[in-house]
């Protein structure tokens, strides 16, 4: 897979995490009462996806510094 691929890929998926980011806090602030633990299910997954785009984040600046520097003349 090259380089260009690989970032689309990457950022598709930065975008989907941030949809389901987004969802997870519209149902925190649509329902307020809901239990304690679920609350905590919510943030722990909200947790998740952060940590998850963060991984995508660096993964694609690990790619495209690779290419960089594999296109670097000697």
């Amino acid at each position: 897979m090259d380089e260009k691929s690989l970032i689309k890929k990457y950022q598709k998926e930065i975008s989907e995490l941030k949809q389901e980011l987004q969802q997870l806090k519209r149902g925190m602030v649509e329902n307020p009462n809901m239990a304690t633990s679920s609350q905590e299910d919510l943030i722990t997954l909200k947790l998740q996806g952060c940590a998850d785009a963060y991984i995508l984040d660096y993964l694609i600046s690990v790619t495209v510094l690779g290419g960089r520097l594999y296109n670097m003349p000697e």
